[in-house]
């Protein structure tokens, strides 16, 4: 009898660190990749993958998957149409502001890549000033009854925030470029209102401003990919579902 209690014991310690290993390979091979991209926030996503390995481990049995959320479980073709867009803009302007401050002088691909740094990042302004108008006229999709109320604070905190970067991070840009003297045309034919003149002083104040704002939407949207993430892997409660209709 002792031995049939041992293997089931041993049983049951065996899936726990199975699949505990298994919730940790995919957060942490996430969180890494993106992560990469900024190592000043690496202590901070290592402890949110600690976190989040240490509530899988707590509940280590896969939850069976719910069904497809319906209609009303779900945000509307307009609302997932921005998300994707802004969040494929935001990238690409990230992606173009790491380079091009890498290039030396003031090449031709250089200049290129500010030009489309700022038309970037007037888009953005402008598609998360229409997003937020989506919000302020349309409710969106409750959460799951299940989900802590820690967690609901937390999404509603991080999704607010996100929404004033995607805001005050093209403003201070704008601003920035004005400061340095140089007019923003955007995509070279529409030249927009200047509404400070050429300052050296307020210009740095602004690039230091930019970059900070920058990194700190980067580090909040690795904590909405890795609860994104969470949500699909380890709780299995196809909240993913609700921005990605066919994902199952």
């Amino acid at each position: 009898m002792s031995c049939v209690v041992a293997d089931v014991v041993s049983l049951r310690v065996s899936r726990k660190i199975t699949t505990a290993r298994a919730h940790f390979i995919q957060i942490s091979v996430a969180a890494t990749t993106i992560c990469s991209l900024a190592p000043g926030y690496s202590v901070f996503i290592g402890l949110l993958t600690i976190h989040i390995l240490t509530r899988s481990l707590a509940n280590p049995e896969p939850k069976r998957m719910p069904s497809r959320p319906s209609g009303s479980e779900r945000y509307n073709g307009a609302a997932i149409a921005l998300h994707w867009l802004i969040a494929v803009l935001i990238i690409c302007g990230f992606y173009l502001g790491w380079i091009m401050t890498d290039i030396p002088g003031f090449t031709p691909t250089k200049l290129k890549y500010f030009s489309w740094h700022k038309w970037i990042g007037v888009t953005v302004f402008a598609l998360a000033a229409l997003r937020m108008l989506w919000r302020a006229t349309h409710r969106a999709p409750p959460l799951d009854d299940a989900t802590p109320a820690w967690q609901k604070a937390a999404a509603h905190l991080v999704h607010g925030v996100l929404y004033l970067l995607m805001l005050a991070i093209p403003l201070s840009g704008y601003f920035y470029s004005s400061a340095a003297g140089i007019q923003v045309v955007y995509l070279g034919v529409v030249p927009l209102p200047t509404f400070i003149g050429p300052d050296p002083a307020l210009k740095a104040t602004l690039r230091t401003l930019h970059v900070l704002l920058d990194y700190t939407l980067l580090a909040l949207v690795v904590m909405h990919v890795l609860a994104a993430l969470k949500h699909q892997f380890v709780d299995r409660d196809g909240l993913l579902a609700r921005m990605i209709p066919f994902l199952k």
